[in-house]
């Protein structure tokens, strides 16, 4: 007896080669027995869970590279119908525009002059509006001159817009890190400034952009009321892409996500992405009364 008790606390404690001795045909020899089954069925059990959790690593790590894909797909997407817009729709429409006040000038009639003036109005806003998309879809400034430069410019359209006042902490010069980072980055930014005007009624946005300890780090503070946990599991049962849709572009290049509410008030969304895949982030924050 005093073996089978030894036994039972070595495999409780997950050591599950130890067998007990069973000696005898009584109750306790019959008890022996059961219980090395026990263990051999929990050795068997556990290789298949352990089999089971590979397959399920591996499907993960298919389908995270999957979504990379389909997400790098989809910028360069965004990217030709960007430039084809600008370069192409916009040029046929200005040229257009030219000709119109061309003909609005040299019209003797009065009626037809007004007809043309008000057809170059509408081509005009027409052209703002593809302008618009185009820097929608894949601004150009990110990719001719940097995550910064499109980052200020995006702000100052936000301030523009929304009336609300953003600070921006960043280096002076463009911090050189692959085209996948700087997309991520973007979008996540500016996914997080439309939660900003639709959830929280801020009027004061502290943006940062740092680098630190093989990261980059991007942090997003107003001033408005906060998110609360049952904030996000109401997005999660409601499936609402944007706040997932943000926290799966980090997790996807291997960085980290967090949103809370600050002690000061307002929320703070802190996102870390390594400069290098294989390297983790840590950004020293307290992540404690968080979501992730």
């Amino acid at each position: 007896m005093n073996n089978l008790v030894a036994v039972a606390t070595g495999i409780s404690a997950g050591n599950l080669s130890l067998r007990a001795k069973a000696t005898s045909d009584d109750e306790v020899g019959k008890l022996a027995q059961a219980f090395n089954e026990m263990a051999d069925n929990l050795i068997s059990s556990n290789t298949e869970i352990e089999k089971l959790l590979k397959e399920l690593q591996e499907k993960e790590r298919l389908r995270d590279t999957l979504i990379l894909k389909l997400l790098s797909a989809q910028e360069d997407e965004r990217k030709r119908i960007s430039r084809e817009l600008h370069d192409e729709t916009s040029q046929a429409l200005t040229s257009f525009m030219v000709t119109m006040r061309v003909l609005a000038n040299e019209a003797k009639d009065a009626e037809q002059q007004e007809l043309l003036n008000t057809s170059r109005e509408i081509a005009a806003s027409i052209l703002r509006e593809i302008r618009d998309l185009a820097v929608e879809l894949r601004p150009p400034i990110l990719d001719d001159m940097g995550l910064i430069p499109a980052i200020k410019k995006y702000i100052q359209k936000f301030e523009e817009k929304y009336g609300i006042a953003v600070v921006l902490s960043a280096p002076e010069e463009d911090i050189a890190i692959d085209s996948r980072t700087a997309v991520a980055l973007y979008r996540i930014l500016r996914e997080s400034l439309t939660n900003v005007v639709k959830h929280t009624a801020a009027t004061r946005i502290v943006i940062g952009l740092r680098l630190a300890d093989h990261c980059i780090q991007l942090t997003v503070h107003d001033n408005g009321h906060g998110i609360q946990q049952e904030d996000f599991e109401r997005a999660r049962r409601q499936n609402r892409i944007g706040l997932y849709g943000m926290k799966e572009r980090a997790e996807l290049l291997g960085g980290s996500f967090f949103v809370r509410t600050t002690n000061i008030g307002g929320t703070e969304l802190i996102v870390s992405i390594p400069l290098k895949l294989e390297k983790g982030c840590s950004d020293g924050t307290d992540h404690s009364n968080h979501a992730s």
